[in-house]
């Protein structure tokens, strides 16, 4: 693992994905006692990371982009993996609010932008602490709220017989 690091750390683009790969990493080889990077700090890189959240707490692929529920899915998860490694923890109760808002807001499928109910799930189960305060606005995401009750329901309930119809990351989440 030490020997794969060097690879990872160093920043590979401006787009969301490499900066927080590169700061997860890096966070992560710390731990491992592995420092000694070249070109931007921590720091920067953290700047550079949240200038791609927008006003309204989702995050967006590239700074100035439109939210994505995707790419705000991406960062919580990777931000509440950083900080079970014990690094400060950096509020992020917009982006889960955003992240609510947009996955009842936004009927879209996941091959267009949206993120699945197991997703939203999984990543709302690390922001516990932050309130679940989503009102329906319209009644096509009253009806959305409203299924999504029950199948949370059925989901998270013991059943004999569980499947995810083959969905490999829904299953480990």
């Amino acid at each position: 693992v030490r020997d794969a690091i060097p690879e990872r750390v160093d920043v590979k683009g401006d787009d969301l994905i490499s900066l927080s790969e590169a700061y997860y990493i890096r966070k992560a080889a710390t731990k491992l006692g592995v420092q000694g990077y070249q070109g931007v700090s921590d720091e920067e890189l953290l700047d550079k990371i949240l200038s791609c959240r927008n006003a309204d707490g989702g995050f967006s692929w590239f700074e100035g982009m439109e939210s994505s529920a995707v790419m705000t899915a991406m960062m919580l998860e990777r931000f509440a993996k950083i900080a079970d490694l014990g690094y400060d923890k950096i509020d992020f109760s917009s982006s889960v609010h955003y992240l609510d808002k947009a996955f009842f807001s936004l009927n879209r499928p996941i091959w267009r932008g949206g993120i699945s109910t197991e997703q939203y799930l999984y990543i709302r189960s690390l922001y516990a602490m932050v309130p679940f305060e989503y009102e329906p606005i319209s009644s096509e995401s009253e009806k959305r709220f409203k299924e999504f009750k029950k199948y949370a329901s059925d989901y998270l309930l013991p059943k004999k017989e569980r499947t995810l119809n083959g969905e490999i990351l829904a299953k480990a989440r």
